[in-house]
């Protein structure tokens, strides 16, 4: 299984998962996100970019048919870690 993922600035993450024949596309957009404080070893020392009202846009296809696809404008949505890391890596 593949993903590949982007991020822009306003935070929309924009990604893909592959299994064999088929692809889900996701892409979802931080409307009003907030800063929230995560623990790193039981200190709160970490931010995290969460919001509830994001959009989320999915869609799942098969040798380039569309099966299904799907959009919410009430989602939750939370950016936490190294999301920006080399797309190459999460493809192990």
């Amino acid at each position: 299984m593949g993903f590949f993922h982007k991020l822009y600035h306003p935070p929309v993450f924009q990604g893909s998962l592959k299994k064999k024949n088929y692809r889900l596309d996701v892409q979802a957009t931080h409307v009003s996100p907030g800063t929230l404080r995560a623990p790193v070893l039981g200190n709160m020392s970490r931010s995290i970019k969460e919001s509830i009202d994001s959009q989320v846009s999915i869609t799942l296809s098969s040798k380039n048919k569309t099966i299904y696809t799907g959009k919410s404008l009430c989602a939750g949505f939370e950016i936490s870690g190294d999301i920006l890391g080399s797309p190459a890596e999460n493809q192990k």
